[in-house]
């Protein structure tokens, strides 16, 4: 973005036209690299619209500028609609869970994470789904073999609730 804001810059100041080539050259790149680059683009059109600026959208290198970031983003954005597309996909008409071949990928992936010393919030994003996996896993059992035991871990649970809260809480 910090190239995007240079050369919008540059071209303000009364740089030659053409900078709006690389201008669109750098947006689409920084397209490929983080989708908030579209944000830029957008209010970077509209401070240009509220602007004496304005006069540049009826030149040509502007809208030449839009067409390479758009066709250099182009690949991202076709890969993006096809994910999309699978993803409606799988959820309309679902198929068996895969759990055997799908078991062990987050460890492997924190494992990776750890062993080249990676940030530990990098997995992250994945417990969510792993504590409701596990909630399934859990349910499933509980409600076959051990209907007793929700009753016991229900009981352990607001006990130490009430034991814990004077320490976690600021009750006192």
């Amino acid at each position: 973005m910090d190239g995007a804001i240079y050369l919008l810059c540059r071209i303000i100041n009364g740089a030659p036209s053409r900078t709006w080539i690389w201008l669109g050259a750098v947006a689409g790149l920084g397209i490929q690299n983080k989708h908030s680059m579209v944000f830029f683009g957008v209010a970077a059109a509209l401070a240009i619209l509220l602007t004496p600026e304005r006069f540049q959208f009826t030149q040509r290198w502007i809208w030449l500028a839009g067409l390479i970031a758009f066709v250099i983003a182009l690949p991202n954005i076709i890969w993006q609609v096809a994910v999309v597309r699978r993803i409606d996909l799988a959820a309309r008409f679902p198929r068996r869970p895969a759990r055997s071949r799908h078991r062990f990928h987050l460890l492997i992936a924190l494992a990776e994470f750890i062993v080249m010393h990676g940030k530990n919030y990098y997995v992250a994003p994945a417990y969510p789904m792993l504590f409701a996996a596990g909630g399934a896993g859990f349910e499933r059992i509980f409600a076959l073999r051990f209907r007793w035991l929700k009753q016991a871990i229900a009981f352990l649970v607001v006990v130490s609730a009430v034991v814990l809260a004077a320490v976690v809480l600021p009750i006192l």
